[in-house]
């Protein structure tokens, strides 16, 4: 270990850079001293290893821990890395605090051993966390007991065992072993008291009552289950003092006791004894129990009502006893009325169901106890107490839980805790899988909206929102032309807004005016525009087209300042990329503005720039030739100031404007822009005592760059250097034996010379004669070129 430069001396209550609090020495090694740290900002307890700094750099190994640790931190068997930094005395790492280590526990375990099951599971786990450690690089040199801890084996230390099972005693056992005290149970007078109401219910009916106990003992497990999830610190409270109503309820818990939902059923019973003498009445308290919740038992008795509601309408003065006797049949299992038909049906336990008025059998699912029966389109969902899932008497799964309906789908939970949906045209099930808590139930949903009600093994209600409604809902809303709610709804939930798009087509272009009146959101359209143009080409680009032309329509300065940048996205995201227009219309803009210019500017240059790259983007400034302008843009966009600073100075050093425009397209590399810009300044006053030198400026760069076809467009036959662009040209086709071409050429620069000479490499007799004639060449010259070109002919044809 080498010689630190100064001792480490940390005590209680020193602070490490406002983060960690010291509370005690917990160890040291030959790695430094490791101190048990409280955690001031995130609340905690850490461990942090320090180590002074070394007068021999080569024995400071702290960082080398840190590298290390970091690229372990996707091991689930290493150290949680908390924060690292160093003093000015020494360097530290702070990492999660684990507890005892497995050398440790083995000393206090009887005859100082391990179980062998226990130390082949610790076995695998610490082959795995040596793979994780191999896969990184690094080799681990130092295994042993006391580098690793439990309840996985980690390179350090873990969490108390002890704590552990502290927790797991008095949130779970404990309760388990009070289930039977007088908290748990219910007064015997309200189960028979229940027992007896649902009997003249159901006598009435000419059925057999179901079992009130079971009802009972469902509820006192839902009871047992809220419990169970309390804190240790107060569970002893609620088991046996659990009565919120002289008090406020605590938060968290439920509004009521198990047992008070059995007394709610009964006074539902009691209230609804009118539906019998008072059809009216009836008729209007089912509407009522209808539309509020109930735990099951209720939702029973509601549908009793409106069974016995529907029976007592029938007419019965044919055979006034005709349906008494068919409800006398001791299996009936289940009694319910047919919303699509208005009819009362009702099913026995051997699993038949029959229509009450003509006593028809209308099919036939499996034997059961319980069942749950939906109606949907006329058709019956059925879920059994084995968890079979029936249309009609169709099985479609034998794993369903707990079921709800939502227009033509069925939600359905299985037993692996996964929501499924089954449409009810095909009865298969969809793509759309979503994982849910172990033991939750389905309770609700609505199809005016995306949400979905569970209520989990605890009692506590919880909403989802599955993704096939949420895009549902969204099309819903763009149905209606709500576009904002739509594209806020898309956003909340994490849909890519291409489906806008994807949806509407066109049409959502067409109501570009309808979508912009109605917000001053910026980002949240621009993230439409970017989302519409990752995904379509054509149409984004159009779309881009339409948002630009209406911001830029607008002539209230302040709302387009607001949208400015929305009109900057949307010419930034176009194909291609319009960064010159998006630079004009902030010169443009920013002389309409009366204050705050520069933040303008700079806010909106800064915006630019996270669509186009830093270097791009200062040559488009420069293209503008507002110096002042590239300098801005390469301030916004963080450009490195060693390499624009010295263009910008050489360039201001510039008089000549015309000159400092052929810079500034020198510096672009645009080199047919500099060539117009030599071009210009050749013909102006500027051009200075030496007439060629911009012309030979413009022949380096159009023979170094070959844009001769480029050089001549920039010119007209009536100016000076066109001859000499044509020459130049000439030359070049000369050079690739493109004797015709360069003729003609050499023609149009009035070389006659040459073009003879071109004419005659290419032996064409009529060309050499047509040329000579405009170019009025001698006939004497004419014939001794025509001479060569027989001669030539002569020599290849004999």
């Amino acid at each position: 270990m080498g010689t630190p430069i100064v001792p480490l001396k940390l005590v209680a209550g020193d602070r490490i850079k406002d983060q960690f609090e010291v509370k005690k020495k917990l160890g040291e090694g030959a790695c430094g001293q490791v101190f048990l740290v409280d955690m001031l900002q995130a609340k905690g307890k850490a461990a942090m290893k320090a180590e002074p700094f070394m007068k021999n750099k080569e024995y400071e190994v702290l960082k080398m821990e840190v590298f290390a640790l970091k690229k372990l931190q996707h091991s689930r068997h290493v150290c949680r890395l908390l924060g690292s930094g160093k003093t000015d005395k020494f360097t530290y790492l702070v990492m999660s605090l684990l507890g005892k280590e497995i050398d440790d526990i083995r000393k206090r375990m009887p005859q100082r051993r391990i179980s062998a099951p226990s130390t082949i599971r610790i076995f695998i786990q610490l082959v795995k966390a040596l793979q994780d450690i191999h896969e990184a690089g690094f080799v681990h040199r130092d295994v042993k007991p006391s580098n690793m801890a439990v309840p996985y084996i980690r390179l350090g230390r873990t969490a108390s065992p002890q704590k552990i099972r502290i927790r797991l005693l008095t949130t779970t056992v404990i309760p388990a072993m009070t289930y039977g005290c007088e908290t748990w149970t219910s007064k015997e007078a309200d189960t028979k008291r229940l027992q007896r109401a649902v009997s003249n219910m159901f006598e009435i009916a000419g059925c057999d009552p179901p079992d009130m106990e079971k009802q009972v003992l469902r509820r006192k497990l839902k009871w047992a289950g809220h419990v169970s999830r309390m804190k240790y610190d107060r569970w002893a409270k609620i088991v046996s003092e659990w009565d919120p109503r002289g008090s406020a309820r605590p938060r968290g818990s439920p509004p009521k006791r198990w047992a008070d939902d059995i007394t709610d059923s009964i006074k539902i019973f009691i209230h609804n004894e009118a539906l019998r003498g008072n059809l009216g009445h009836g008729r209007r308290r089912i509407g009522i129990l209808r539309k509020k919740e109930h735990g099951p038992l209720s939702e029973g008795i509601v549908q009793l009502g409106a069974a016995w509601f529907a029976v007592s309408r029938m007419e019965t003065e044919v055979e006034p006893h005709k349906y008494h006797k068919i409800l006398e049949k001791p299996n009936i299992g289940w009694i319910g009325v047919n919303p699509s038909t208005q009819k009362v049906e009702f099913a026995t336990n051997d699993g038949v169901f029959f229509d009450l008025t003509s006593n028809s059998e209308l099919f036939k699912i499996s034997n059961f106890d319980e069942i749950d029966v939906h109606f949907v389109k006329n058709r019956h969902v059925i879920l059994v107490d084995n968890s079979l899932l029936y249309i009609d008497s169709n099985r479609v799964s034998q794993d369903a839980v707990s079921i709800l309906t939502r227009d033509s789908d069925i939600l359905l939970i299985d037993f692996e805790n996964k929501l499924r949906f089954v449409d009810l045209e095909t009865a298969k099930t969809t793509e759309d899988v979503r994982d849910v808590e172990a033991g939750c139930d389905l309770v609700a949903c609505s199809s005016e909206s995306a949400n979905v009600i569970l209520q989990a093994a605890r009692g506590n209600l919880e909403t989802i929102q599955p993704r096939k409604y949420v895009l549902a809902h969204a099309r819903a809303l763009l149905d209606r032309k709500d576009y904002i709610a739509a594209f806020k709804w898309m956003k909340k939930h994490r849909v890519d807004m291409s489906l806008a798009m994807k949806y509407k087509g066109g049409e959502l272009e067409n109501d570009v005016d309808v979508w912009l009146k109605s917000t001053n959101d910026s980002q949240l359209l621009e993230q439409l525009i970017i989302s519409c143009t990752e995904v379509f080409d054509e149409e984004g680009t159009s779309l881009c087209t339409a948002v630009y032309s209406y911001i830029k329509s607008i002539e209230d300065v302040e709302r387009k300042t607001i949208l400015f940048p929305l009109m900057l996205t949307s010419l930034l995201r176009s194909k291609p990329s319009r960064i010159n227009d998006a630079l004009k219309e902030i010169q443009e803009h920013v002389e309409k503005i009366e204050v705050r210019k520069d933040v303008f500017t700079r806010n909106n240059l800064h915006h630019i720039s996270f669509f186009v790259p830093a270097k791009d983007l200062f040559n488009c400034a420069l293209s503008t030739y507002d110096l002042k302008l590239a300098q801005q843009v390469a301030e916004a966009s963080n450009y490195d100031p060693k390499e624009y600073l010295p263009v910008l100075n050489t360039l201001n050093r510039v008089s000549s404007t015309l000159e400092r425009h052929y810079r500034i397209n020198v510096v672009r590399e645009a080199w047919v822009d500099a060539i117009s810009s030599l071009f210009v300044l050749d013909s102006s006053e500027e051009r200075g005592e030496d007439e060629e030198m911009w012309w030979n400026d413009a022949k380096e760069i159009i023979q170094r760059e070959g844009i001769y076809q480029n050089a001549l467009t920039l010119l007209t036959p009536d100016q000076k250097r066109y001859k000499g662009c044509c020459e130049l040209y000439a030359g070049e086709l000369e050079r690739k034996v493109h004797w015709k071409q360069a003729a003609l050429f050499y023609e149009l620069a009035a070389n006659s010379e040459k073009t003879l000479k071109c004419w005659e490499m290419a032996r064409d007799v009529d060309g050499l004669v047509s040329s000579a004639r405009r170019l009025g060449v001698d006939p004497v010259k004419l014939k001794i070129h025509a001479i060569k070109i027989s001669a030539a002919l002569k020599e290849v044809y004999g």
